[in-house]
């Protein structure tokens, strides 16, 4: 049981379980937002290296759980940030960014692939 103050907004789970990375704002607002990783079915969880003062968007998982994409938004609606992970959510670096769109969603294949959904700002 994990227990944090705070509104999840998304999540990704492996296909066993075993994998699990949540996203969520901390209660009474700010500025970013948090995210937590578990490699034990939810036992435990931890705070990853993970780009900080950032909004989380979505977040995306292999189905084994090695490869993760992090979408992340700067300032509201004026672009997207794409971070990437390859070592089960333990460190990430940014891959990629995109202007003039908002609320992307990602997908992340067990070879490490992303596909990115978005909508126009």
């Amino acid at each position: 049981y994990y227990s944090f103050i705070g509104t999840p907004t998304d999540c990704a789970i492996s296909n066993d379980g075993k994998y699990m990375t949540i996203l969520y704002q901390a209660n009474g607002g700010g500025s970013h937002d948090y995210i937590a990783n578990s490699s034990d079915y939810g036992a435990t969880w931890q705070n990853p290296n993970a780009p900080s003062g950032r909004i989380y968007n979505s977040i995306a998982m292999s189905g084994y759980g090695r490869w993760r994409t992090l979408v992340v938004s700067d300032n509201g609606l004026t672009g997207c940030r794409i971070f990437y992970s390859g070592d089960y959510g333990v460190n990430w670096a940014e891959k990629a960014y995109i202007s003039g769109y908002y609320g992307i969603a990602a997908a992340t294949d067990d070879t490490g692939k992303v596909l990115l959904f978005r909508n126009p700002a």
